[in-house]
C-alpha cells in the first residue's frame, strides 16, 4: 500500500508536467466557455487533495512544531481576516485572493514534513528537466510560424478575449510572459542540477533564446542576471567584455530599430519610456502610496481588503491625477505594481508581517547554505537564493505571487533543494 507521503510527491510529480500542459489539454473539451475556465481549478484542486493528505498524516504524527518563519505567515493570515472582517469585500473575492497567494506556500511547508530520500527528491528535477524539453520542442515548431502548428498550440481564449494579440512565442500558455516565466524559473532550477557542460550550454542557447522570444523582458532579464550571478565572479573580464560588445554591436548595426523585442529591451533605458510610463503605465501607480496614507488609521493599519468597490472609490478621489492604468480599472491596474496592491490590501501591518515572512525565509536558507558541505546542493540553493531576490524585485513590476508558472516551481524546489534529507549522509 502506497504511503501518504508518496501519494503527495506523485501528485506534485504529476503538476510539474500537468501545470504547462493544461491549456493545450482543455483546450480540446468540448465544452461552453463557462465551464472551460472553471476548469482551470483542476491544479488548485490537487493541491486541496495535498493538504487534505497531510493534515490526515498529520494527525496520525507528533504535533505540529511552529517555527518563527510559520509564525509569522499564521499571524499575517490572522491580519488578513482581521481586514476582511473590517471591510465590505465579499468572502468568496477574500478567499480567492489568500488563496492564490499562499497555495504554493502551502505546497513548500508541506513537503519539507513529508519523508522523502535523495532519489525521490532528485526525481524532481528530472521531471522538470522533462517539462522543459517539452515546453522548447514546442518553442522550436512554433520558430517555424507554420499556421497549422501555431493553430494547435494556440490556446482557447475562454470567456475574457484577448484584445491584442501577441506576436510573440508562447508554447502551449495563453500569454508569451507565462512561458517565459516557465523557461526562466526552470533554467534556474535546472542548471546547478545539471553536470554535462554541453547540456549547460544547451539549457543556456535555450533559455535566452525563447524567454526572448517570450516578448517577456522580466524573464529574459532574469535569465540573464543569473548566469552573470553565477559565473561573473570567475568570469569578469569575459563576461563584462561580452556585455559592452553586444550593447555596442545592437547600437552599432541599428539592430534595436529592426528587432522589436530587443528595440523594447533598451527602451527602458530611455528617457520617454520613463515618461510615458509615469503618465499612463506601471510608474504612475507609484503616486497613489503618499495617497494611502490619507484614509483612515484603519485602513493605514490593516488595508482595505478586497474590498474592490472601497479601493475605488478611494483612489478615484484624486482621479484626475492618476495613472491611465488606474482610470482604465482600478483594482486591475494595481496589482501592476504588486507589492503597492498588498499595501491597499493588507495595510501596513499586513506587509511588514508578509515581509518578516519572506526574511525569515531568507535567513533560513542562507543558513542551510552555509550549514551544507556539498558543492552541488549549495548551488541548488544558490538557485533558490536567486529566485528569492527575483521574486521580491519582479513585485514591483508585476503580480509575480500569483503567477502560476513561476510560484508552483520556485516554492516546490524551494523544497526539494532544502529538505533535511538532503543533509543524511545515506
Amino acid at each position: 500500500m502506497i504511503s501518504v507521503s508518496r501519494l503527495i510527491s506523485k501528485i506534485i510529480f504529476f503538476l510539474i508536467l500537468y501545470i504547462p500542459l493544461e491549456e493545450l489539454f482543455l483546450k480540446w473539451l468540448p465544452v461552453p466557455d463557462s465551464i472551460f475556465e472553471s476548469l482551470h481549478v483542476i491544479s488548485d484542486f490537487f493541491i486541496a487533495v495535498i493538504i487534505f493528505l497531510f493534515l490526515y498524516l498529520s494527525s496520525s504524527r507528533s504535533r505540529f512544531r511552529l517555527t518563527i518563519t510559520k509564525l509569522t505567515l499564521t499571524v499575517f493570515l490572522l491580519v488578513a481576516f482581521f481586514s476582511f472582517l473590517m471591510s465590505f469585500a465579499s468572502f468568496a473575492g477574500y478567499f480567492s485572493k489568500i488563496w492564490v497567494l499562499l497555495r504554493y506556500i502551502f505546497i513548500y511547508f508541506i513537503l519539507l514534513n513529508i519523508k522523502l530520500n535523495k532519489e525521490e527528491l532528485n526525481r524532481f528535477y528530472l521531471i522538470l528537466g522533462v517539462s522543459f524539453c517539452i515546453q522548447i520542442f514546442i518553442g522550436l515548431l512554433l520558430l517555424l510560424d507554420i499556421s497549422y502548428i501555431n493553430l494547435f498550440f494556440e490556446a482557447r481564449e475562454g470567456v475574457l478575449k484577448i484584445i491584442v494579440p501577441e506576436d510573440t512565442i508562447k508554447g502551449t500558455f495563453k500569454f508569451g510572459v507565462f512561458y517565459g516565466f516557465f523557461v526562466m524559473v526552470s533554467f534556474v532550477i535546472l542548471y546547478p542540477y545539471t553536470k554535462s557542460s554541453f547540456v549547460k550550454v544547451v539549457l543556456v542557447t535555450t533559455s535566452i533564446i525563447f524567454t526572448y522570444y517570450s516578448g517577456s523582458r522580466v524573464a529574459f532579464l532574469g535569465v540573464i542576471g543569473y548566469i552573470l550571478y553565477r559565473h561573473f565572479r570567475e568570469n569578469k573580464v569575459l563576461i563584462f567584455t561580452m556585455v559592452c560588445g553586444f550593447i555596442v554591436f545592437i547600437f552599432a548595426s541599428g539592430i534595436a530599430a529592426e528587432v522589436d523585442n530587443i528595440g523594447s529591451l533598451l527602451g527602458l533605458f530611455s528617457a520617454d519610456f520613463w515618461l510615458a510610463s509615469l503618465s499612463s503605465g506601471r510608474l504612475g501607480i507609484f503616486n497613489i502610496v503618499p495617497m494611502f496614507f490619507d484614509a483612515s488609521i484603519k485602513e493605514i493599519l490593516f488595508g482595505f481588503s478586497y474590498d474592490v468597490t472601497g479601493i475605488t472609490s478611494f483612489l478615484y478621489q484624486d482621479y484626475d491625477n492618476l495613472s491611465a492604468i488606474l482610470k482604465n480599472n482600478a483594482i486591475v491596474g494595481i496589482e501592476d505594481v504588486y507589492w503597492i496592491a498588498f499595501l491597499y490590501y493588507y495595510g501596513i501591518f499586513g506587509i511588514l508581517l508578509f515581509a518578516m515572512f519572506y526574511a525569515n525565509f531568507i535567513f533560513k536558507v542562507n543558513r542551510l547554505f552555509l550549514m551544507s558541505h556539498d558543492s552541488e546542493h549549495r548551488m541548488l540553493i544558490q538557485s533558490i537564493k536567486y529566485l528569492v531576490a527575483f521574486a521580491v524585485i519582479v513585485g514591483f513590476v508585476n503580480q509575480v505571487f500569483h503567477i502560476k508558472t513561476f510560484a508552483f516551481y520556485f516554492w516546490v524546489f524551494a523544497a526539494v533543494a532544502t529538505h533535511r534529507a538532503r543533509f543524511y549522509t545515506s
